[in-house]
């Protein structure tokens, strides 16, 4: 699994998921078109299933990426959301990793 901003980097840890290349080269800063050429020729080349990001990655960048690469994305929570019923840890992780197996490719 690859992520737009290393913001899931100790779930899959604990998880035991392996992480793949980030799309972000620096945190905060937008990739560039270069960039994001680089990290679809990387997924495609280490087999990645599944890139993930928050509702803060601009989503143009994700298409792009999914185009190049052909896999897909899916926006995670980042955090509590009492409005979706995710106001504690065991909800939280629940919702990120079933969101994660619903939307992998193999």
């Amino acid at each position: 699994i690859s992520q737009y901003h290393k913001e899931f980097s100790y779930l899959l840890k604990d998880y035991a998921i392996i992480e793949g290349v980030a799309i972000e080269e620096k945190p905060g800063i937008s990739p560039s078109a270069g960039r994001v050429l680089q990290v679809a020729a990387q997924i495609k080349k280490d087999s990645i299933d599944l890139v993930v990001a928050t509702d803060d990655a601009p989503i143009s960048t994700l298409e792009k990426l999914k185009e190049q690469s052909g896999v897909p994305y899916v926006i995670l929570p980042r955090g509590f959301n009492t409005q979706r019923d995710l106001n504690n840890y065991e909800r939280l992780y629940t919702e990120i990793l079933n969101s994660m197996a619903n939307n992998l490719t193999k």
